[in-house]
């Protein structure tokens, strides 16, 4: 991933003058209030959710020698109390070809359906932080989505942002940067906690076929952009380390007992190597056979991290690796999914869950721990919207509407006082 240019300075706030003692005339703060008020009493009714719209102007493109991911369309993410579904969308409008995507939320374990959120553009990941869902955008930018809407700092480096996914309390992140960790560390304040040496070494391990791997070193860091990963902590991006291998291959990020996990296509299409980030040096926890062209990612599990792979004829199955162990055996998912169908998986409350997406509805279908289906594929419900309805938009409207009557009546008697005092009396 050329460094990015540095953050602009905050401009300073110009001082003010202190308040003056003297009556102030309501009109002078009533009239920003009414005007600010118009849309509500024209009738400008909200739509069916809050949209957040990429910015008019693109960041200028940045070299790099990473092609972009293959694009995304169906995500989900699942904590234990809260469930996320975000699916891009792509409609005509005016002859133009728009993109946006909609997330909508449950409660666990059977709430309701809620539309979060439509996002005006495409996303990249689908991730969480303290309780509210975040969305990763093409430039590098996450968004928290909460009642403000929140922009988080842009993930330091180049090109698309290759993997996301949280810890508690903290966000992790792979993308290239110029001349790697040593030259995203550059960039950065001095942070007294990380530790003196981050080298990209890799230990020998015993992988699941019981082989042991010898420990490798990758090349010196260089000018070209390489994969680094970030931890945003204390609302900062910082690298932690390079990765342990410089493809363009597609990966997967995991977080277990704080450690990051990392999966990658290896140069052999019919492996994927593993590693965990341990006591400031990568692992080598082994290789995974897979069908050549399967798609896989990770979601968290209690005390674990589970590898979900789905092959192109439609099988698909999953092992979970805790801290310390090695992963598990294969458990197959017995899914009612057929190959032309777009998926995504992940974890929520107890349980396992595919989100399968066809023409323009949603499925899902749970599974246990172990593998075994506890739900057959169901259609999901239409998501309620977040926004007020009919009935409630017409009472705020008509206690709005009090309020400017209030107003107005207000300052037009103290005007009168003020153009015509009382006598005083003799």
């Amino acid at each position: 991933m050329t460094p990015p240019p540095a953050n602009p300075p905050t401009a300073r706030m110009p001082k003010t003058a202190p308040h003056s003692t003297r009556y102030s005339r309501p009109a002078d703060w009533s009239a920003a209030l009414i005007l600010a008020l118009l849309p509500v009493l024209a009738g400008a009714q909200p739509g069916p959710g809050p949209a957040i719209n990429q910015p008019a102007t693109a960041p200028a493109a940045q070299p790099t020698s990473r092609p972009a991911p293959a694009a995304r369309t169906l995500f989900a993410h699942g904590t234990a109390d809260r469930f996320w579904i975000a699916r891009v969308e792509t409609r005509n409008e005016s002859g133009r070809t728009v993109q946006q995507t909609v997330v909508r939320e449950q409660k666990m374990p059977t709430g309701q359906w809620r539309e979060v959120t439509t996002v005006g553009a495409p996303i990249l990941g689908l991730s969480n932080l303290q309780g509210d869902a975040v969305v990763l955008l093409e430039d590098g930018a996450w968004r928290r989505l909460n009642t403000t809407m929140s922009t988080g700092l842009t993930i330091p480096g180049v090109g698309p942002t290759l993997a996301f996914a949280r810890a508690p309390g903290a966000l992790y992140a792979v993308r290239d940067f110029e001349g790697g960790r040593a030259g995203a560390l550059e960039d950065e304040e001095p942070d007294p906690a990380a530790p003196a040496s981050a080298a990209p070494v890799t230990r020998p391990a015993t992988g699941p076929a019981g082989a042991t791997r010898p420990a490798t070193r990758p090349a010196a860091p260089t000018t070209a952009p390489s994969p680094v990963l970030f931890k945003y902590e204390r609302s900062q991006w910082r690298a932690v380390a390079d990765l342990p291998v410089r493809s363009a291959a597609p990966l997967a990020l995991g977080i277990v007992s704080e450690k990051p996990v990392l999966v990658v296509q290896s140069a052999d299409p019919a492996r994927l190597q593993t590693f965990v980030w341990a006591d400031g040096r990568w692992d080598d926890t082994g290789a995974i056979p897979v069908v050549p062209g399967s798609l896989f990612s990770l979601a968290q599990v209690p005390n674990a991290v589970a590898l979900w792979v789905s092959a192109p004829a439609g099988e698909m199955w999953v092992m979970t690796r805790a801290d310390g162990q090695k992963w598990s055996d294969p458990k197959p998912l017995k899914a009612a999914a057929t190959p032309g169908d777009i998926r995504a998986f992940t974890s929520a409350g107890e349980e396992f869950r595919l989100v399968v997406a066809r023409d323009t509805k949603l499925f899902e279908q749970r599974f246990g721990f172990d593998g075994a289906a506890r739900t057959p594929l169901v259609e999901l419900p239409p998501a309620t919207s977040s926004q007020p309805g009919n009935a409630a938009w017409l009472f705020q409207t008509f206690i709005v509407a009090g309020m400017v009557v209030v107003i107005l009546l207000t300052v037009y008697r103290r005007r009168q006082e003020q153009q015509n005092p009382p006598e005083k009396p003799e």
